[in-house]
């Protein structure tokens, strides 16, 4: 058994002009290594300047073998793109004795590792599972395309030598309606980094941080905050984060707009970390309306900053957050609005189950994420 990992990692997707947002699997995955020593491995990617930048600025340290790539920023165009790098890989050196490690289950990551796992060992990590199309919200084609890209790159990923989940629920899934090999599956988590908290003066009764999609929530914003409105007429509610697509940005001022509410909600769009956490720190409240979850980073930072939740009620959420998260049936705008006006009667209450929430959370850190997987990583690397 090799003590340093020899790492390798498929970075297909097409650089992007407007999207300067981060995704959940490229925040564990840098989160990861970040909490790894770095004479513990060496990482290789083979893919484009998209990945290349994000582990620049996180300052780990990897070896580049550089696939040239336009630019994107359609989805249809970033799943074109992607697919010729796939087919450019064909013609470049294969890679032998490396651990290949899947980030997403998405087709671009889980092709190249299927190509490649004879003279490898491939990793892939699943977040979630996606519902079934017909009931998302959002794009009907790209809902119907999601999900069955999804069902292929899972009959690909059977062949994996490891799969790590990250909630107990998509295991049972995996294992009941999709006959996986359990013996295969790994069960880990997500985390947060145990740095200090420093608590501002309040700017916004709510926060909600992540993708400004549709299966996010993006059309439950309003309506929700409508009603909030209507018995705390000045409450303000930050969102932010990026969009896919930036028509949803479009759509989502609009709805602000023609409900005159441009006064309580703040579009604030991607930040960087820090201003994200100095804003957390300046809220009473953290809400996501997201329908769909493997896991809740977002949550677990919401947390960590002191501050009660509210979402919808998803299984995936309640197998992890319990009976730490205020939850309302799904799409019910009444009784989700209820509960933070719940909250925002009782800042004392509330502000005590955002400390409450700090305690469980600790829990979940990065380290102790990061060294359980080093060793399981370490027993599998090849020779």
């Amino acid at each position: 058994m090799n003590s340093k990992l020899k790492l390798l990692i498929f970075g297909l997707i097409a650089p992007t002009k407007s999207n300067h947002g981060i995704s959940g699997s490229d925040v564990r995955f840098i989160n990861i290594l970040k909490n790894i020593p770095s004479s513990k491995f060496d990482l290789t990617l083979i893919g484009t300047t998209n990945i290349a930048k994000k582990l620049k600025q996180n300052k780990i340290k990897f070896n580049f073998t550089k696939i040239n790539s336009q630019k994107s920023d359609t989805n249809l165009s970033t799943s074109f793109i992607a697919l010729i790098n796939i087919f450019k890989l064909l013609f470049i050196l294969k890679p032998k004795n490396y651990l290949i490690y899947s980030t997403s289950d998405l087709f671009w990551e889980t092709i190249p590792a299927f190509l490649n796992r004879k003279h490898n060992h491939w990793v892939q990590i699943i977040h979630h599972l996606y519902p079934d199309w017909k009931k998302r919200p959002g794009s009907f084609f790209n809902n119907f395309f999601g999900f069955y890209l999804q069902q292929f790159s899972l009959r690909l990923i059977k062949n994996a030598h490891l799969i790590i989940v990250i909630n107990p629920l998509v295991k049972q899934k995996l294992i009941k309606q999709y006959h996986f090999d359990p013996k295969k599956i790994f069960l880990s988590s997500n985390g947060i980094n145990l740095n200090k908290v420093t608590k501002n003066p309040i700017k916004y009764q709510a926060v909600c941080v992540g993708r400004l999609d549709h299966s996010k929530g993006l059309n439950d914003f309003v309506p929700i905050w409508r009603r909030v409105c209507q018995i705390y007429p000045q409450a303000k509610l930050a969102l932010i984060g990026s969009s896919s697509n930036p028509d949803n940005i479009s759509s989502l001022k609009s709805q602000i707009k023609n409900n005159h509410l441009q006064q309580n909600i703040d579009v604030l769009g991607y930040l960087d970390d820090q201003k994200m956490k100095h804003i957390l720190s300046s809220s009473q409240i953290f809400i996501t309306p997201s329908h769909e979850e493997g896991w809740g980073i977002a949550i677990a930072e919401a947390m960590f900053h002191q501050l009660p939740v509210v979402c919808w009620n998803l299984k995936n959420l309640k197998s992890i957050y319990q009976q730490h998260i205020f939850t309302a049936p799904l799409n019910n705008y009444s009784k989700f609005s209820h509960q933070i006006i719940k909250l925002l009667d009782k800042p004392k209450t509330a502000q005590r189950l955002g400390q409450d929430n700090t305690k469980f959370i600790r829990q979940f850190s990065w380290r102790k994420v990061a060294l359980t997987e080093f060793n399981i990583l370490s027993q599998l690397q090849p020779n």
